[in-house]
């Protein structure tokens, strides 16, 4: 429904009322208006206690206006129909006048349901059996198991070319200006009768996947394509539930523009596609329900994507969605953007002098989502040092915390082992900072193939180094998202003719830009009866499209992953780079475990070290033992037993911090025996 605060200017013509009026005194004035406005209300409404297409309860008046909350399903009646309906009832509820609208402004649902709480607080409900907004399904805030929040747009008109200034501020990729090229196209009718698309946002922070959410009802709006600006989100979803209100949400958001976000709630959630299987066929059913009359953002988090891929798949067979991008800058436009997010907020009083400073340093691209985080940490200092300055010289508890995102380069280094795997990285760093130069000169460089081929038994870091490769080549300007996206055989064979093909490209484009990891990739020609080959074949057309644009990492078992290649020359031919990620030594175990320990701010003392030693030394001769995982559920157990260990003692409490922190060798144990077998030999090597 699209809500209004509407104001009914009126002229009395009688001079008798006017007498009357005058006559009953000015302290019983307010009692007779009550009254008039609840005869007005009943002529309305009526006394009904249904659902309906239209509601107008006047909630003030004065002398010369009536004020109304009224809201109408767009699907039935047009705006100025819905005014109609109010001075008509007017007239016949007052006939010696004359009506005009003097005011009319779009609200939130939020905002209807406040006017009605204070019709009824000024007893002019025209009845009083129960709240209206509860009648009217308008108290749906308060959820239980997801966030609401509501706001409206300017509705002042957006030019295209303010639009792609504003896209281009906000530091969006070509995504969002071929689309606002689109929407502001001769070819199309400026008028509403349905959305050809809808849009799937793929950011790095909710603010920007809002603000880009806005900037597209905005030119929508200007283009009549929209019939209200009202924007509804839903956030914070929880798995697994399934409340009363999601329905009400997206029935009341009819003829406006509905936003959720995809990533749930925060915290573990295992397998986010099963966690929220009952949410995803819900919000599915819904959306294709709805979708002629709302406007769909779906807002996918790049850091934390929980089970948008999943709901993605589901919903992209029925209802079309346009995927928009954000994009990045150099420093100076980051350093413009955050500057205009000061100045755009409540402390814009206090200067943007050396904001900048609070941009990670050394990068040649900067993403929105690190623009926000700086605002973020400059918004926190200047309360403190500009704000209330009392504060500034205070010691503030700074507790210890690691930065997923910050200098995975860095991050790489610091992993034991890997020295073939970082010395190709350097490799291909290298090579594109060469290539830049040479672009500076005027020199022409084809974009490099990026296609790797990573094989390794299980807990050999594969998928961590993937996940850091994409960060690296972003930061390196090679790539331009860095984003990482994990797939198998489930998502790219599908179970009709053509829609294989369909799954890849939609898999590759959402990971332009960045990193696609495809694991255990030959699975995909397991069964002779699958699509397995119409997988295979989209794959290597798109990594020769998307050449430069997405990284394709093919993962799995050594010699798996040599028949693999063997059969598709095609494949074969396009991949740059074959990195083997050999099982770890003892001795590197040995360090990874201490690594992990002092993560957890946990110390092994020498003999805890000297036995764990041990135990990888007869570990590494156990076939598919597990490698880095062997040694984090090594002291996930350890953990356990210096909990039970600490417990028992008679002097518990009065352990110092020191003692909470040791591992000891008694905590380290192992729970079934290890037979020794010979080992294969890894990579590609031919007997």
């Amino acid at each position: 429904m699209i809500f209004y605060d509407l104001r009914i200017g009126y002229k009395c013509e009688a001079e008798k009322d006017a007498e009357k009026k005058h006559a009953r005194g000015r302290e019983h004035e307010h009692d007779h208006m009550e009254r008039d406005i609840r005869s007005v209300n009943e002529a309305i409404n009526g006394r009904r206690s249904e659902k309906c297409d239209f509601y107008a309860y006047a909630y003030d008046a004065t002398e010369s206006a009536v004020s109304f909350a009224y809201g109408y399903e767009p699907k039935k009646m047009a705006r100025d129909g819905a005014i109609k309906k109010i001075t008509d009832a007017l007239s016949r509820e007052f006939k010696k006048a004359e009506y005009s609208v003097a005011s009319f402004d779009e609200i939130t649902a939020e905002r209807f349901s406040d006017l009605l709480a204070l019709m009824e607080e000024r007893d002019m409900a025209p009845f009083r059996s129960h709240r209206v907004s509860r009648m009217l399904d308008m108290d749906y805030f308060d959820a239980s198991s997801f966030s609401v929040s509501e706001e409206t747009m300017d509705e002042a008109p957006l030019s295209r070319e303010e639009a792609i200034v504003e896209a281009r501020r906000l530091m969006c990729d070509d995504s969002m200006t071929e689309e606002l090229e689109r929407i502001y196209s001769d070819e199309n009718v400026h008028e509403f009768f349905g959305h050809p698309v809808h849009y799937r946002i793929v950011c790095g922070h909710r603010e920007t996947g809002l603000l880009m959410a806005k900037l597209i009802i905005r030119a929508l709006y200007t283009n009549g394509r929209l019939i209200g600006t009202r924007l509804s989100r839903i956030y914070d979803i929880e798995e697994g539930f399934y409340d009363e209100d999601t329905e009400t949400v997206f029935e009341k958001s009819s003829g406006a523009s509905l936003m959720i976000e995809l990533q749930g709630t925060p915290g573990e959630h295992g397998n986010f596609a099963s966690s929220y299987e009952g949410i995803i066929n819900l919000f599915s059913n819904l959306i294709k329900k709805t979708s002629d009359y709302t406007l769909f953002f779906l807002v996918e988090n790049t850091e934390q994507p929980g089970f948008g891929p999943a709901f993605c798949e589901k919903i992209n067979d029925t209802v079309n969605f346009i995927e928009l991008r954000e994009g990045g800058g150099s420093r100076d436009e980051a350093t413009a953007y955050l500057k205009k997010l000061i100045g755009k907020s409540k402390m814009a009083s206090l200067g943007d002098e050396g904001a900048e400073k609070y941009l990670p340093q050394g990068r040649k691209t900067y993403r929105p989502y690190e623009v926000y985080e700086a605002y973020e940490a400059w918004e926190r200092d200047a309360l403190r040092e500009r704000a209330y300055k009392a504060y500034r010289k205070i010691e503030l508890v700074k507790p210890k915390k690691k930065d997923e995102r910050s200098k995975p380069y860095e991050r790489l280094q610091k992993m034991v082992g890997l020295t073939e795997v970082k010395s190709i990285i350097d490799s291909i760093v290298a090579t594109s900072k060469v290539d830049k130069l040479r672009e500076k000169l005027g020199v022409d460089c084809e974009p490099k193939s990026l296609h790797m081929v990573f094989t390794g038994n299980p807990g050999s870091a594969k998928t961590t180094v993937a996940r850091l490769l994409g960060k690296i080549l972003r930061d390196e300007g090679v790539l331009e998202s860095g984003r990482f996206v994990e797939c198998g055989r489930q998502d790219l064979i599908a179970k009709y003719v053509g829609w294989t093909a369909k799954a890849v490209e939609r898999k590759f484009r959402e990971a332009m830009g960045g990193v696609l990891f495809i694991d255990e990739a030959y699975s995909l020609v397991d069964d002779s009866h699958s699509f397995g080959d119409e997988a295979i074949n989209t794959i290597v057309q798109q990594m020769e499209n998307m050449r430069g644009k997405v990284a394709v990492i093919f993962a799995g078992y050594p010699g798996k992953m040599k028949e693999f290649l063997s059969k598709n020359e095609g494949l074969r031919s396009r991949i740059a780079f074959h990195v083997n990620f050999p099982d770890y030594t003892a001795d590197e175990m040995t360090e990874i475990l201490k690594l992990l320990a002092n993560e957890r701010e946990y110390e092994m003392d020498d003999e805890a070290a000297q036995k764990c030693h041990e135990i990888f030394a007869q570990a590494v001769h156990q076939k598919d033992f597990g490698n880095g995982r062997f040694a984090r559920n090594l002291l996930e157990r350890a953990v356990m037993r210096q909990s039970k260990r600490i417990s028992e003692m008679n002097n518990a409490k009065s352990l110092a911090r020191a003692d909470l922190m040791r591992l000891t060798a008694d905590d380290f144990e192992i729970t079934a025996p290890m037979k020794t077998v010979k080992k294969n030999k890894i990579g590609f090597a031919v007997e």
